[in-house]
């Protein structure tokens, strides 16, 4: 039973990480919609037939389940169901957090908030978005205050603030929408200081130049040099791995 469970759980950890990273690059999440159905009735049977609470390791992986379910609903336009999927995984990403708050379970939970206010902006309800940026950007402050060189704290200020100064655009709020896309830059280019430009670092930094563009045009300061600079990155990035959302994110630039 051990033997069969631990086969289970690997299949079932590619096919909520490997598969949906593959198929998401293709544009194709949509068709993860069965599979992750049958992931959750999974991990429910699971929880039924356990006796005492589950281990950290199953929270964890039932959270991103969920997580992909969230993003495969939301790729078929259903946003109740893809809503609904967001709120589960974060009571899950959130149990376990409180269970073991260290550096990976905390950035986990801020990831999921990040995920989840940016699909509320896209759903246009900047209201329900604006408490998930300021919930994600305090735990990426938490995690830089323990450690400055935290890197999945960098990661996540950076992403956090990216998404704060989308929210103050779409407001209007341009001063806002500058300073924010400018923290997040700073934090973006530390990152990639501490991993030495590995694509991954890279990766954060376009992006993070990328929301600079788009305040800095939003505020009519397209002369400065944020366009060039997130173009440049993402040309590099290309050229050093080939990967198809990376021609995408160039392209978008």
């Amino acid at each position: 039973a051990v033997t069969q469970r631990n086969a289970a759980e690997r299949l079932v950890g590619f096919v909520i990480s490997g598969l949906r990273d593959q198929l998401k690059d293709l544009g194709r999440l949509d068709l993860l919609g069965g599979v992750g159905q049958e992931v959750n009735a999974y991990y429910r049977s699971v929880a039924g037939a356990d006796h005492g609470p589950p281990a950290p390791e199953q929270i964890a992986a039932r959270a991103a389940a969920l997580e992909t379910l969230a993003e495969v609903e939301d790729a078929k336009h259903d946003s109740a169901q893809a809503r609904a999927f967001y709120a589960a995984a974060r009571t899950h990403r959130h149990q376990l957090a409180e269970r073991n708050p260290d550096e990976a379970t905390r950035a986990d939970e801020g990831d999921l908030l990040v995920e989840m206010a940016r699909f509320e902006m896209d759903q246009r309800s900047d209201d329900a978005a604006a408490p998930l940026v300021e919930e994600a950007k305090q735990l990426g402050d938490a995690l830089l205050q323990k450690d400055p060189a935290s890197r999945r704290g960098l990661t996540l200020a950076a992403h956090a603030h990216q998404a704060a100064s989308a929210l103050k655009r779409s407001g209007g709020d341009t001063q806002g929408a500058e300073k924010e896309a400018a923290i997040s830059v700073e934090h973006a280019r530390r990152l990639a200081g501490l991993e030495n430009d590995a694509p991954a670092a890279r990766r954060v930094l376009g992006e993070s130049l990328a929301v600079q563009a788009r305040s800095d045009n939003k505020a009519g300061h397209s002369e400065r040099p944020s366009f060039d600079e997130a173009i440049a990155v993402r040309e590099a990035l290309v050229l050093a791995t080939g990967l198809a959302q990376d021609r995408i994110d160039l392209s978008e630039s």
